[in-house]
């Protein structure tokens, strides 16, 4: 099944499963090409059934990814970066195994969006970022989205890793805040850019 079908299927299925008073704002729109020309190749939404700064206090925080994520320990160095968008920070993210990699945290709509990029490498020549947003959706929940852009060489095994990595993220909130996954991460390689 196509991948704009798919996203396009789940928020009919989320519109259908609010209460009806429930109103559903108009979507952000992050200026991505602020920060990669790169096409959106995953991405994860779920619905947190918890209100959004409940959700923000813990994702806006960029030390406490690994409360909601794979990554074993985040160190933050809150000296100003500049760039697109409001003020961010450079954090270094260690893996199992010992692996670790540096990003850049970018605050693009506080509290309801937040940009992370490398700030140089293969991540950042390939344009490699994650767009997060969350929504909120009246009745004390939130519309969490994970989207993932990058145009490395050999896209199959990056797709994949994201893809678990970001579904992982999805599930995790999920299980810390109830609700439930509306869209896993399932892009093709040939992803149409999205704007």
């Amino acid at each position: 099944m196509p991948a704009r079908l798919v996203v396009t299927l789940a928020t009919l299925l989320l519109t259908l499963a609010l209460p009806a008073h429930a109103a559903r704002p108009a979507p952000r729109r992050i200026p991505v090409r602020n920060w990669s020309d790169a096409l959106l190749r995953n991405q994860a939404t779920a619905v947190l059934a918890v209100p959004l700064d409940s959700v923000w206090t813990l994702v806006g925080d960029p030390a406490r990814l690994p409360e909601y994520s794979g990554v074993l320990k985040v160190e933050v160095d809150r000296s100003r970066v500049s760039g697109p968008g409001d003020a961010g920070c450079r954090r270094r993210c260690t893996f199992p195994g010992g692996a670790t990699f540096d990003e850049v945290v970018y605050w693009a709509d506080p509290p309801y969006a937040f940009v992370v990029g490398a700030p140089s490498g293969p991540s950042r020549d390939a344009g490699d970022v994650s767009v997060v947003t969350l929504e909120p959706l009246g009745a004390g929940h939130t519309l969490f989205t994970w989207r993932q852009y990058y145009d490395f060489a050999d896209l199959a095994p990056v797709v994949a890793e994201y893809e678990r990595g970001i579904n992982d993220i999805a599930e995790r909130l999920v299980k810390r805040f109830g609700g439930y996954v509306v869209a896993p991460s399932a892009m093709r390689l040939d992803a149409p850019p999205a704007h």
